[in-house]
């Protein structure tokens, strides 16, 4: 029956724990059964909507309680399947996508999907702006629309390291990026 009540509390847990290939609490316990495309395992607590529930969240709450709202159950081992109460932690949306960065999960650059330019590209862009090259004769020459290469130019998009070979460090990123954002004298001085 859709839409209905759901399974109790009871039946969710036994059903938990049979999809679990648990360990020592050092260890991912891994989930054994339905996963979704990022690996996260998943399953059904019924109620409202299709009643899909991330098995990591329900891990947390059987062992923890409520989420609160507003915050993310995230992995300390980068293991999506994994359901080890140890292993999961608390944190906001923020916190979330920049553990992601710090974890090299987020597809940034040329590793993105719907990316147009290559970090080389990326690098071109800056280092002809700063030779004097338009914004347009380059958009032109790279087949891009001018406000991808604003972007690229101000710093707004392409910040990852690898699209900046030339700054050693995060505070190097930073830097380069404010000089590519400074205006231009055009030779005044």
């Amino acid at each position: 029956m859709r839409g209905g009540p759901g399974p109790s509390r009871k039946d969710i847990v036994g059903r938990f724990w049979s999809k679990v290939s648990a360990g020592s609490s050092l260890e991912c316990w891994l989930w054994k059964a339905s996963v979704d495309r990022g690996g996260y395992g998943k399953i059904c607590a019924g109620g409202e909507g299709n009643g899909w529930r991330k098995a990591h969240r329900v891990s947390w709450e059987l062992h923890n309680g409520p989420i609160p709202d507003g915050l993310h159950v995230l992995h300390r081992c980068d293991n999506p399947p994994c359901v080890n109460p140890a292993h999961l932690f608390l944190g906001t949306h923020l916190e979330n996508n920049a553990d992601k960065i710090r974890k090299g999960r987020q597809q940034r650059g040329e590793r993105h999907g719907i990316a147009k330019l290559t970090d080389a590209d990326a690098r071109d862009i800056r280092q002809s702006h700063s030779r004097g090259e338009s914004a347009g004769s380059i958009a032109r020459r790279l087949g891009v629309c001018h406000s991808t290469v604003d972007d690229v130019v101000r710093g707004a998009t392409w910040t990852h390291p690898e699209a900046y070979p030339e700054a050693e460090s995060f505070a190097g990123i930073a830097a380069a990026k404010a000089t590519a954002r400074q205006p231009s004298l055009g030779g005044i001085l």
